[in-house]
Formats: C-alpha cells, structure tokens, sequence
C-alpha cells in the first residue's frame, strides 16, 4: 500500500525536488503551495482561512497522513541590516511612519505565514494521523545554533524567528499530540549553486524522512552534517 505525503511548501525549488523524490519512489504525494505549479494545490497563504479550507480539500480523500512536511520559508523582513540601524533616509517624519507601517506589516505577514499557519495545519494533519505517522517542521540550525555575535547571520531575525518558533511548536507536539504521533524538524542547508551538491542534499533530505520514526521524536535531524 502507498504511503501517503503531504507537503506545504513543495511547489518550487528544493520542496518540489523533495516532492519529486518521493513520488518517484512510490509515495501518493500531496502539495499545497502559495503558488500555482503542476502537481499541487495553489492557496492564497494571507489568508488564513482560505489556506486551511484548501489544505481540507488537498487531504479530504487520503484515508490517513503518512508524512507531513511543513516546509514553507518566510522571508518578510526584518531581514537587512538596514532595519537595525539609523539610517537618515527612515528617520524624517514621513519615512519614520513609513518604516514603521512596513515593519508592522512584515511581522504581521511573517508570525502569520510561520508560526499560526503550521500550528493551524498540524491541528487539522492529526485528524488524519496515527501513531505510525510523521510531523516535520523544515526548519535551519541558525534557529537554535550561533546565538552569538561571531555568525554571518545576526541580521536574519525574522527567519530565525519564525523558525524558532517552529522548532518549539515541534516539541510541543512530539510532547503531547493525542494519536501517539512523531514529530520532529529537520535543518538542512541547500547549497543551490552547485547543482551536483543540491542534488546530494535532497537524497539525503529525502532518506531522513522516509526513516523518520518514534526514535526521531522531538530530535533534530541535521542533514547538513552529511555533508562535512
């Protein structure tokens, strides 16, 4: 019997390749994208409701969740340095209002997209999984790894936060989901200009979940080690 995969997020580079893999190999594979692809279903991701009513429809005939994978990134912002300094040009009155608008919106937008939408979405996966099945959160080691100045990466707040958040929302339902359910988040790092590397990478994204079980539950599972 085919294993069932669901995927948000899988419409295009690397999440379509790991969609890609697995159907390759047999799985029945499901996608819920913000975009329009072939092989998935497009959802206007602003709009909660409209993302769960579509994610519904995408798994309304799956008699159970094998796998689910949340794999969407946000990268509203703030996500340059220039939202951490004085920058002239932001600090007339006028641009002060408008940065402050633009950064209201971008939080907005980034806790909507990262951390409300997987909570929402799990909610309704565990509808259909069991104790068999798997929950990760495709999330990065800069979340919980270099909390200090000596990193490239201090002016990634938004992101690393989002994904911070996900990481604790993944131990709180590896913890207490009512279906025995496993939950986990998986870190790799996709080094998209070498194709070669890419493709390696994907492999070894794809064989971590497919073995994902009970020993995996609220662990992180690093890919990006296979590498070194």
């Amino acid at each position: 019997m085919s294993r069932n995969v669901v995927i948000i997020g899988g419409g295009q580079k690397s999440g379509r390749m790991i969609a890609d893999r697995f159907r390759d190999n047999g799985y029945t594979v499901r996608v819920l994208s913000h975009r329009d692809h072939p092989n998935s279903l497009s959802a206007d991701f602003t709009d909660v409701n409209d993302v769960v009513r579509k994610f519904r429809q995408l798994v309304n005939d799956l008699d159970s969740i094998d796998i689910f994978l949340y794999n969407t990134n946000s990268h509203f912002g703030p996500g340059g340095s220039v939202d951490f300094k004085k920058n002239p040009d932001w600090y007339s009155p006028r641009q002060a209002v408008d940065r402050q608008s633009r950064l209201q919106e971008q939080w907005h937008k980034n806790m909507q997209f990262g951390m409300l939408l997987p909570n929402l979405l799990v909610l309704a996966a565990l509808e259909k999984m069991n104790a068999s099945s798997v929950g990760l959160f495709m999330t990065t080691f800069i979340s919980y790894a270099h909390l200090d100045l000596d990193n490239p990466y201090t002016d990634l707040l938004s992101y690393k936060a989002v994904k911070s958040v996900q990481n604790h929302m993944m131990l709180a339902f590896a913890a207490h989901n009512d279906v025995g359910a496993t939950f986990c988040s998986i870190t790799p790092h996709y080094p998209y200009e070498d194709p070669e590397k890419l493709n390696v990478v994907i492999e070894n994204v794809y064989q971590t979940i497919k073995n994902a079980g009970p020993e995996s539950n609220g662990k992180f599972l690093e890919v990006f080690k296979l590498l070194s």
